[in-house]
């Protein structure tokens, strides 16, 4: 599908549908993305129970880090108590680690006022997942 100002350049599953003063809708997998303009989804990643997660070229980022950024949609994250819980335990403990084999959390776009209560985390992007390692035939070393 053909996204604004005939953007192709993107695959067909991405592609940007409004462009607001501060925010920008992208639809991903028919999953709405309500990103901070400074994000350009550029690919979405993948699709899971817990989100929906796309790289995106960080357009403002600061010097010394990745451009290029993972961001997962966290759906209905307050919509019942544990879902709230279970969200907060994964985001709080992200920010307290600091491990070169656990994906950093960059940041954390909150819901906009009068907005579905949506969560966007912001990674840095990985080159594969866990599940992929632990499924794959490679020897772990």
């Amino acid at each position: 599908m053909e996204g604004l100002n005939g953007d192709t350049s993107r695959p067909k599953e991405v592609y940007k549908m409004e462009v607001g003063e501060t925010h920008t809708v992208w639809n991903v997998y028919d999953t709405n993305f309500k990103l901070e303009n400074r994000y350009e989804v550029i690919d979405a990643i993948g699709s899971g129970a817990y989100g929906t997660v796309v790289a995106a070229e960080d357009l403002k980022c600061k010097e010394g880090r990745p451009n290029i950024v993972a961001i997962k949609k966290i759906e209905r994250a307050f919509e019942h108590p544990l879902f709230t819980r279970r969200t907060l335990r994964e985001l709080k403990i992200l920010r307290l680690l600091s491990h070169e084999n656990v994906i950093d959390l960059l940041t954390i776009q909150k819901p906009l006022p009068n907005e579905r209560l949506d969560i966007y985390a912001v990674f840095e992007i990985m080159e594969t997942d866990l599940g992929s390692i632990v499924k794959s035939k490679q020897e772990i070393s």
